[in-house]
């Protein structure tokens, strides 16, 4: 994924996880609702739950 300090795109982060034709939308109502501002997750999670997105 992304490295630590990493600075990424809502746009990288919405095509990583989302349907192509979904990612577009997802930035357009993240700029509305956030107007640009930078927002940090920071996460340190207990135990991982994951599944090969690739695969339909």
């Amino acid at each position: 994924m992304w490295a630590r300090g990493a600075e990424v795109s809502a746009g990288q982060v919405a095509a990583h996880y989302l349907a192509p034709e979904l990612v577009d939308r997802c930035v357009e109502i993240a700029a509305a609702r956030y107007g640009g501002e930078r927002v940090v997750f920071r996460m340190r999670p207990e135990r991982w739950l994951s599944r090969d997105l690739s695969v339909p």
